[in-house]
């Protein structure tokens, strides 16, 4: 993997859980990201619908701006996915509802899911052997005196389990070992790592999703001569990002010059501080601030993360800022 320059580089940094992508013109080990270029199905036989990439300003077809591999096989044992971006190309659409679009394509090899479930029972049913084998304490003067001790028909006031309940399970919660996928018994290679593999570090775990209903009939894919002419292709490099939590450094010989006018006091400079930092945009300062310390990335991946705001209060701000953070 490239090493790629930065206004923070230094022994300070501390690394977060989001990918940095950027462009490069060498091939890299995830060889379906791109930026620009035409798009790649996981199945050549089966396209998605067309009405996916209009736009919904002028229902032009638009222009890909990037396909990425989504695949994540430590929470999504058997899932291919894909993610791709597109953009209308007109200059009257820009900023309009519907000028971008993105979508997902998912394809399940089930085999795999049901032989991870099976091998998450397996660890389960391990486990809860184990607990059952396990002998009870031997109360020694019990056995030699025959006397019972106070405390043995007493239970625990502070215990969080019931005794007649069955062993807990370890396993029973987010359980790396079930997340695991299976061995695949005609191939010993090990498979390529991707990008959002990357980026699983400190990542929730998925919500549920609620069904959906079907999107109604399906509108052919056009022809490549009928799509728009496309952006310049390039591959994609992933890197971790990493920040610098250290100060700038003030020069020794800086120094704060007040205004020594007659008339003016204490107060109103404190006034003028106040109105200055009142109209500033933290959104779109911690926005730059982050940007400037890797200046060159063209893709941040983070599962389940925050998206980096430039703004709060236009109609992506508000859509995906937390809530009570987009006043």
């Amino acid at each position: 993997m490239a090493d790629y320059d930065s206004d923070s580089s230094g022994a300070e940094d501390v690394a977060t859980s989001v990918m940095l992508g950027y462009a490069s013109k060498e091939p890299t080990g995830d060889d379906f990201s791109q930026l620009g270029g035409y798009p790649a199905w996981l199945d050549d036989k089966t396209a998605p619908s067309g009405a996916l990439i209009k736009c919904k300003t002028c229902n032009s077809f638009m222009t890909l701006i990037l396909q990425l591999n989504g695949e994540m096989r430590d929470r999504f044992t058997g899932h291919e996915r894909r993610l791709y971006l597109w953009a209308c190309r007109r200059k009257a659409c820009r900023r309009k509802e519907g000028s971008m679009r993105g979508f997902r394509a998912v394809k399940v090899d089930q085999s795999q899911v049901n032989a991870a479930k099976e091998s998450s029972s397996d660890v389960q049913g391990s486990t809860s052997a184990a607990n059952d084998n396990v002998k009870p304490a031997v109360n020694l003067g019990e056995t030699l005196f025959g006397v019972k001790s106070p405390s043995a028909a007493q239970t625990n006031p502070f215990s969080t389990t019931n005794s007649g309940s069955a062993a807990a399970n370890p396993f029973a919660g987010a359980s790396t070992m079930a997340a695991k996928p299976p061995q695949n018994p005609t191939s010993t290679e090990p498979l390529a790592e991707t990008f959002a593999d990357k980026a699983r570090i400190s990542s929730p775990p998925p919500p549920s999703q609620p069904s959906q209903a079907p999107l109604g009939p399906q509108e052919p894919w056009p022809e490549t001569s009928a799509l728009p002419h496309p952006y310049p292709s390039y591959y994609i490099d992933a890197d971790t990002e990493y920040l610098d939590t250290e100060p700038l450094d003030i020069p020794a010989n800086a120094r704060l010059e007040r205004s020594t006018a007659e008339g003016e006091s204490t107060g109103s400079i404190t006034d003028d501080k106040a109105a200055f930092e009142s109209s500033m945009d933290k959104t779109f300062q911690r926005f730059a601030d982050r940007l400037a310390q890797n200046p060159e990335q063209i893709l941040r991946y983070e599962f389940g993360g925050q998206p980096l705001l430039y703004s709060k209060t236009d109609a992506v701000g508000k859509l995906l800022a937390p809530p009570g953070q987009n006043e």
